[in-house]
């Protein structure tokens, strides 16, 4: 129960009356005290209103005062107007601040114009400080640390001597990556100061922030899982208090339901598709939040979203199919605009199911906490430690050898799309063919472009394009082989009849994957097929299917994508979900024949305004599947922000251990990009074109060179690629070298060979030790499905 604090008010400081001594006011808080008991929480309240003051008796007396182990307050502080009334003030302000049984303090000297204050002003009529308030200040400044800076010692320490409050630490060093620093919120108090800053010095810098759980769940469970980080800011995450944190939203009814010893929240009588549960949460401004929650619907199957009502709008977070009988996962994030409160609920079109709710989640994260998040997923996901050792011919290891590694290629394929313009203009070519190793065509393989009119099959561009990136060994993707969009088909095949275009859409698939079969990564076999269905609608609506199958039964060895938007760009976009893909690849993958196809996840990726949370909660959706994952046209529309936005986005997406591939949709034309440009025509960068060129310099590993310990040995860390290592030493008047080519990863080997120096053949052996670590996953919910290393 909450109970007031009751004070007693008195002027027992300012003199010594008989009246108003400290026996006296102790003696009348007993009697107040025995009647009200020890439930109510009281507190000694001491006007302190001055003439000239007795600072002995104002310290003897608080002692007396604080014997009866309750709180002090002064409540009325001023000083009677006099000489020395600024003087005195100083005095009492710090003997009542001093005092280790004094809990605050209050002055009296509210404001009023022309009327003066009660018996003290701090300031004039405006407000320009008088001399009671220039002392006010000084005491201000001198109790409040507004900013302390130092280094930590060989120990990693930093010791200061802090007020008790409120304060943020941020650490920086030199060594981390990215400029990143870790911010902390802390409190100093008498009682836990030691163990509060035990916590803070003891924190790695990397390891200070809460680790993200990328699981997610694409199965329909009979019950759900525990909410992740225990539910985070939610009230009664778990439903296991009744309705207790949650209300209705619009004119729902709800009620807490049990079942096999799960309770749960159901929403029913709906009427309007915002009938729903709802918590109010406060939301921060500059903190990314990830969401989750478990979903089952009353009847048959239907979408569920989750939505923010927040004081600039509307927010949706994410989405799920929710099905009867069983439970699905829902997950998403956000990011909002502005801090304040706001309500989260969950809708359906379909008002006729009952809206069921259990294990719900919501977890802020710092942006620097989201960083470390990235940068430690790198460094699990896309680096190992290597070690290299040195020995001469019998074994022996060789100290103090120089050793120089240099990476040839990065394994982690990011690309950027061309068109036909590279083919003749050497510029283009140059600044491409440097910074590059894997691209799509814009247009030269679409079927309009390979097809315009019926039976005239023209290849000749894409050919010569395909032979450019063969000459500058850059992988191809394949795109597209068909587009469900009907604006974007051969003019002549908008009239055909569904007999004569299935003939011309097999001639399709025969035609060109015959054609590249081998020569490509990665097949589109259907670009958008999620918000278009010009073939469906035509073929029927396992066209998709068919499609997928007959190329894998032409070229079987390489993955075959879907290919579609606003997935991870987009949470309003309800056709094409990440729940909504996964439906969509199930049909797929469940046609006859289509069982062991090698299917990869296409995410176009053509974004505006990010949101970075619910990018990842995406990715983590469709990685349950164990499929390869690739964004395939990353761009970002023009605005002011737009090279911020897309740093953002690439480093989410190369972070993220389901991502494969990524390749930016920036292809050039003198008449200008589809959405971006990187360059402008005298390809010199724009911003977008140094953020890519900045990630490039971060992700590849600059030449390394170090020296052998007494052991042989050098150790490094590097990112999975291609390298070269070299290793000399010098012998008396000989110097001894040999070079090697290695991949990472790659498990433990041996490499030997001979130097031939100056004539003298010598043999040297080199050997590495790769140590890492490969995790393969089920496709879930694909059965018999192979995941692909495309």
């Amino acid at each position: 129960m909450f109970q007031k604090k009751h004070e007693l008010k008195d002027s027992s400081l300012k003199k010594s009356s008989l009246t108003s001594t400290p026996a006296k006011y102790l003696h009348k808080l007993r009697e107040i005290q025995s009647y009200t008991g020890k439930e109510v929480k009281l507190a000694i309240g001491l006007e302190s209103h001055f003439g000239v003051p007795n600072l002995p008796y104002i310290r003897a007396s608080l002692d007396t005062l604080a014997a009866a182990g309750l709180p002090i307050w002064l409540t009325e502080v001023d000083v009677k107007k006099a000489h020395k009334q600024a003087e005195y003030l100083e005095l009492i302000l710090n003997e009542g601040h001093g005092h280790p049984n004094v809990n605050g303090m209050i002055i009296w000297s509210a404001w009023r114009r022309n009327d003066g204050c009660y018996a003290m002003c701090l300031t004039d009529d405006t407000f320009k400080n008088l001399p009671s308030g220039g002392v006010v200040n000084k005491l201000l400044h001198e109790r409040n640390i507004r900013k302390l800076v130092g280094t930590t010692d060989a120990n990693g320490f930093f010791e200061a001597s802090l007020s008790h409050g409120n304060y943020k630490v941020k650490i920086n060093h030199p060594a981390t990556i990215m400029d990143s620093s870790l911010s902390h919120s802390f409190e100093v108090t008498p009682n836990d100061l030691s163990g509060r800053a035990a916590m803070l010095i003891s924190s790695r810098f990397e390891a200070a922030a809460l680790s993200y759980d990328y699981a997610a769940s694409i199965e329909c469970l009979e019950k759900p899982h525990k909410p992740q980080y225990g539910g985070g800011i939610i009230k009664n995450p778990e439903l296991s208090h009744g309705l207790k944190g949650w209300s209705a939203f619009g004119n729902a009814k709800i009620e807490q339901r049990e079942s096999g010893g799960n309770k749960f929240l159901v929403a029913h009588s709906r009427s309007q598709p915002y009938d729903s549960i709802s918590q109010k949460v406060y939301l921060e401004k500059n903190k990314f939040y990830t969401l989750s929650a478990w979903i089952q619907v009353s009847e048959g199957a239907a979408p569920v979203t989750a939505v923010f009502k927040t004081i600039t709008g509307f927010k949706h977070a994410g989405a799920a199919v929710a099905e009867s009988k069983c439970w699905s996962m829902l997950k998403g994030g956000l990011s909002p605009d502005a801090s304040g409160f706001a309500e989260l609920y969950f809708e359906s079109k379909n008002t006729s199911v009952d809206i069921w709710v259990d294990s719900i989640s919501l977890q802020p994260f710092t942006q620097e906490e989201w960083r470390s998040q990235q940068h430690q997923s790198i460094e699990k996901n896309h680096k190992t430690n290597v070690r290299i050792q040195a020995v001469d011919k019998q074994g022996k290891p060789l100290q103090n050898a120089n050793i120089s590694i240099e990476q040839k290629q990065l394994r982690f394929p990011f690309g950027c799309a061309i068109n036909k313009n590279i083919l003749t203009n050497t510029a283009y070519q140059n600044w491409f063919t440097s910074r590059f190793k894997v691209t799509t065509f814009e247009d030269e393989m679409k079927w309009y472009s390979t097809e315009a009119s019926p039976g005239r099959e023209d290849y000749s561009t894409s050919d010569a394009m395909l032979q450019f990136a063969k000459n500058h060994n850059i992988a191809v993707r394949g795109h597209n082989i068909f587009w469900e969009d009907p604006r974007y088909q051969p003019g002549w095949v908008n009239s055909l009849s569904p007999s004569d275009l299935s003939k011309a859409a097999d001639k399709r698939i025969n035609s060109i994957t015959s054609r590249y079969k081998g020569q490509v990564i990665a097949w589109d076999v259907v670009n958008e097929n999620l918000h278009f269905s010009f073939f469906e609608s035509k073929l029927g609506q396992d066209a998709s299917g068919v499609f997928f199958n007959r190329v894998h039964s032409l070229d079987g060895a390489t993955t075959l994508f879907m290919n579609d938007y606003n997935t991870i760009e987009d949470s309003r976009d309800g056709k094409a979900t990440p729940a909504t893909y996964l439906q969509k690849l199930r049909q797929i993958s469940q046609f006859p024949g289509n069982q062991n196809l090698r299917i990869g996840i296409g995410l176009e990726s053509h974004f505006s305004t990010p949101n970075i949370p619910y990018m990842r909660a995406s990715i983590d959706t469709l990685g349950a599947t164990g499929l390869p994952i690739w964004l395939t046209e990353v761009d970002v529309q023009s605005s002011p922000n737009q090279a911020q936005y897309l740093e953002q986005i690439l480093r989410e997406a190369h972070a993220h251990p389901k991502v494969q591939g990524i390749v930016v949709w920036a292809a050039w034309k003198p008449s200008g990009c589809y959405r971006m440009c990187l360059t402008d025509n005298n390809f010199k960068n724009l911003a977008t074109g140094d953020v890519v060129d900045k990630l490039l310099h971060e992700w590849g590993s600059k030449r390394l060179e170090g020296k052998t310990d007494a052991d042989g040995f050098f150790d490094t860390t590097l990112f999975h690629g291609d390298y070269e290592v070299k290793i000399t030493r010098q012998a008396a008047n000989t110097i001894f070298s040999m070079a090697q080519s290695f991949k990472i990863p790659s498990p433990t080997f041996v490499l030997s060979a001979v130097a031939h120096i100056t004539g003298v053949e010598s043999p040297c052996f080199l050997l590495l030790d790769l140590r890492s670590q490969k995790q393969v996953r089920d496709a879930g919910g694909f059965a018999g499905v192979k995941p692909s290393d495309a």
